[in-house]
């Protein structure tokens, strides 16, 4: 049987406009990054407008570890994206030490070098240096806006990527 679909307004290129969109996670890997520190690359779907069902692939989220200059790693999107997406984990100085688990929604402030915070280092809403605990399946399922950027690979090829994750409030 013939039928008759309207294909004027597929984008074959496969990216989307630059732009903020709400998304879900659809999928994540745990997985070690090329450097071997711990990472997760998460796959999210546009829950939302005219993109809706459209997935960004391969937000790597490095957990922690030493970089390719010898620095350790400052996991800052992996803390936005917890606040974000209102993912609860536990800052281990409010909870009384390592191991113990208060799993509450935390708000975190980045240091900007006064009131004896370090420049661009992540603190709890108690002022705390934060180690946190929290239970990466939680991330599943979890949503946010995110800023979707486009950039090209060194073949010319472009692809979608996640610049950083806004709550939904």
């Amino acid at each position: 049987m013939r039928q008759q679909v309207d294909l004027s307004q597929v984008d074959l290129t496969g990216t989307m406009e630059d732009g903020i969109y709400i998304a879900t996670i659809k999928h994540m890997e745990r997985k070690p990054a090329k450097s071997g520190n711990p990472m997760r690359t998460l796959t999210w779907a546009i829950s939302d407008g005219p993109n809706l069902g459209r997935e960004i692939r391969y937000d790597n989220l490095v957990l922690s570890g030493i970089n390719q200059k010898g620095d350790p790693i400052q996991p800052i999107r992996l803390a936005q994206l917890l606040v974000a997406c209102k993912i609860p984990f536990t800052c281990e100085e409010c909870a009384g030490g390592p191991g113990i688990q208060d799993d509450r929604i935390h708000t975190i402030t980045i240091g900007d070098g006064t009131n004896g915070k370090k420049r661009g280092h992540v603190y709890c809403e108690n002022g705390h240096e934060l180690r946190i605990d929290f239970d990466d399946d939680t991330l599943l399922g979890a949503s946010c806006r995110v800023e979707v950027a486009t950039e090209t690979n060194d073949k010319g090829r472009s692809y979608n990527v996640i610049k950083r994750y806004l709550s939904l409030d």
